[in-house]
């Protein structure tokens, strides 16, 4: 009789300690699956503000060579010149001094004045000479 006790006590506790074990996996699951949805909703979260934050980064950036541009215009107006003409001196300027940098092996320019590059030309018999960038 003592070992049936025995017996029953230890299936009892076996009982026990398997429901137990199921519902600790149980909670474990649903603790994971909370975290999942949770860190879904932070990255989207995170990627709306970013795409926020670009968006309004491209906005100010726009309205900043806006006003940048309205005061070359208001500089240059007293030469006769349209600010967009000198805007596009300024970026042309810019690519011919690129032109010459260590760094560039790709393009050979030269540089010469109109009139050799005319004489050039009569010299050859071409007329028009070496192709000209004005």
């Amino acid at each position: 009789m003592e070992k049936q006790i025995q017996a029953e006590r230890e299936r009892r506790s076996n009982v026990l300690r398997a429901d137990g074990h199921r519902e600790s996996k149980s909670i474990e699951s649903r603790g994971y699956a909370a975290q999942m949805v949770l860190k879904a909703e932070g990255d989207k979260n995170a990627a709306i503000l970013n795409a926020k934050g670009r968006a309004e980064a491209r906005k100010l950036l726009a309205q900043a060579e806006a006003q940048s541009l309205n005061f070359i215009r208001d500089a240059v107006a007293p030469f006769n010149m349209r600010g967009v003409d000198f805007s596009a001196a300024v970026e042309y300027l810019k690519t011919l001094s690129g032109l010459g940098h260590p760094g560039n092996t790709t393009t050979h320019c030269v540089l010469m004045p109109v009139d050799t590059v005319d004489t050039l030309g009569t010299i050859s018999g071409g007329g028009a000479g070496p192709a000209r960038v004005m």
